[in-house]
C-alpha cells in the first residue's frame, strides 16, 4: 500500500504558462513531500507546448519546460485533488464548474498565499493532515475575510519575453511561499 499523498492541480486558460510553471516549481520545491502535482488549463488545448519564452524564461531560473505538453481540466482529476489554485477567478470558477472541484479547497494563487499568511499553525504534524488542515482553515479565514487576494496573476501568452520573466519569477516566489507554508519547507 502506497503511503497517502497531497495533490495538487495548478489551472489557468490554456495550461502553457502560469499552470505549467506553478507545476514545475512546486515539484521542485516540494521534492521529497509526500505531493502528487500537475496542471490543466480551461480552454481544453491538449498537447501544445508552452511558448519559446516561457520555456527561455523558466530556464533561466533553472526549470526545464521544454518537455512540458497542455492538458484541459476535464479529465484532469480536480475532483479528487486535495487543492486546485487557479490565477483567475474564471480558472476558479471553470475548475469547480466544468472540472468538477470541490469549491472548498479551490483558491487564486495570491488569495491563497494571502490566506495562508494569517492562520494558525495546525496541531497536525504528518505532512499530508498538516497540508489539508491548512486548506480548511484557509477556507474557514475566507469566509470571514471580506476582500483577500483579489488580485491575479495575468496570462503572459503572446507578450514580451521580459513579461515571460516577469510572470515566471512573481509565479516562483508566491510558488515558494505556498510549499513553505503547506508542507514547512
Amino acid at each position: 500500500m502506497s503511503p497517502e499523498r497531497f495533490a495538487i492541480v495548478f489551472v489557468c486558460t490554456g495550461n502553457q504558462c502560469r499552470s505549467a510553471m506553478a507545476e514545475a516549481f512546486v515539484r521542485a520545491a516540494a521534492a521529497g513531500a509526500p505531493v502528487d502535482v500537475s496542471s490543466a488549463g480551461t480552454l481544453g488545448i491538449d498537447g501544445a507546448p508552452s511558448p519559446r519564452h516561457t520555456v527561455a524564461a523558466m530556464a533561466e531560473l533553472g526549470v526545464d519546460l521544454s518537455a512540458h505538453r497542455s492538458r484541459g481540466v476535464q479529465g484532469a482529476g480536480l475532483e479528487r485533488a486535495d487543492l486546485v489554485v487557479g490565477f483567475e477567478l474564471a480558472h476558479a470558477a471553470a475548475a469547480v464548474v466544468e472540472g468538477g472541484a470541490a469549491p472548498e479547497r479551490v483558491f487564486g494563487l495570491v488569495e491563497l498565499v494571502e490566506l495562508l499568511d494569517g492562520v494558525a499553525e495546525p496541531a497536525e504534524r504528518e505532512p499530508v493532515a498538516r497540508a489539508r488542515a491548512l486548506v480548511r482553515a484557509a477556507h474557514a479565514r475566507r469566509r470571514m475575510v471580506r476582500r483577500v487576494g483579489g488580485e491575479e496573476v495575468a496570462d503572459p501568452i503572446g507578450r514580451t519575453a521580459q513579461v515571460h520573466r516577469d510572470t515566471a519569477a512573481r509565479v516562483g516566489t508566491l510558488c515558494d511561499r505556498l510549499v513553505g507554508r503547506l508542507f514547512d519547507l
